[in-house]
């Protein structure tokens, strides 16, 4: 059952935003299945759905209470798109499972069984094991959710490439009015710190302001021999940023096509780790603030 594991982790990693807490999720549901009659199993990709959704529900609950204690705004781990080929990029990008943050564990498993993997009622309610009118209503209470936070215009890949590009362009030279020309004028810029990072504690938003935080950025970067280097995130075109050999972000971007409208930075560390290592690279050590003596007299 190896080669269902890519398929699995993609899905795990739809509820959960996690690379880490995916495959965990998934190998030890391959270990419990390892252990059942082969000959009672009529169809075993069905039942591994089944199993890795369910873990996947539990394992998203107790996320949810963690994260209450999570230090700034939470972001989706970065993912390469490597070993997913056959997965639809645009059901694992950030703003793809940003846009299920505002569902219940059941309800983000009911939207990605029936919109993803194309399941019915029937199946979605064996596979939650719900009657079938509860699977209806958690499947319309999810699209309504969906469809209250998603882009009116959705972006086409070729025009969202475009402004990737030259947003890149934009903050590596330096240029402010070109980049305040990409930005939607309540664009916002959000970072995921953790505690662990140096970073803007919480969302920054307007077009200027934006504009001006990531320039800001690239001129400290620059200042050390820092860098920005294009990459397929999740299947979709993103930015790392680099100094030396440390990888110290991902940076991906949400757009209507025409413009920007959301800038997502992932600076903590521990989200970075499996993307350094994909690319023979380090991540910097957890920034600790240091006190402060007024504070602490």
């Amino acid at each position: 059952m190896h080669s269902e594991r890519p398929r699995l982790v993609a899905l795990a990693y739809r509820m959960l935003g996690s690379v880490a807490e995916a495959e965990d999720v998934v190998q030890d549901v391959l270990l419990r299945f390892g252990q059942l009659d082969a000959t009672t199993v009529r169809n075993p990709a069905a039942l591994l759905t089944t199993m890795v959704t369910r873990k996947a529900i539990h394992a998203l609950e107790r996320a949810r209470v963690r994260r209450q204690h999570y230090d700034g705004p939470w972001l989706p781990e970065p993912m390469a798109a490597a070993g997913f080929a056959e997965v639809d990029p645009a059901t694992i990008s950030s703003a793809f499972l940003l846009l299920l943050e505002a569902l219940s564990p059941r309800e983000r498993a009911a939207f990605l069984l029936a919109r993803v993997f194309d399941y019915s009622h029937d199946e979605i309610a064996a596979a939650l094991g719900i009657e079938v009118a509860s699977s209806r209503q958690l499947l319309h209470r999810a699209q309504a959710h969906v469809d209250a936070r998603k882009p009116r215009f959705p972006a086409r890949p070729e025009d969202h490439a475009r402004l990737v590009a030259n947003f890149g362009a934009a903050i590596a030279t330096g240029d402010v009015e070109g980049l305040q020309r990409l930005l939607a004028a309540d664009a916002a810029a959000t970072a995921d710190h953790g505690g662990k990072a140096s970073a803007a504690r919480r969302p920054v938003t307007g077009r200027d302001h934006v504009a001006r935080l990531l320039l800001g950025l690239a001129r400290k970067g620059a200042a050390v021999g820092g860098r920005l280097e294009p990459i397929a995130l999740a299947g979709e075109p993103g930015l790392l940023m680099i100094v030396g050999s440390i990888l110290i972000g991902a940076m991906t971007v949400r757009s209507d096509g025409r413009e920007i409208v959301g800038v997502d930075i992932v600076r903590n560390p521990d989200k970075l780790a499996r993307l350094a290592r994909e690319h023979g690279l380090q991540v910097s050590a957890p920034f600790v603030p240091h006190p402060n003596p007024a504070r602490s007299r």
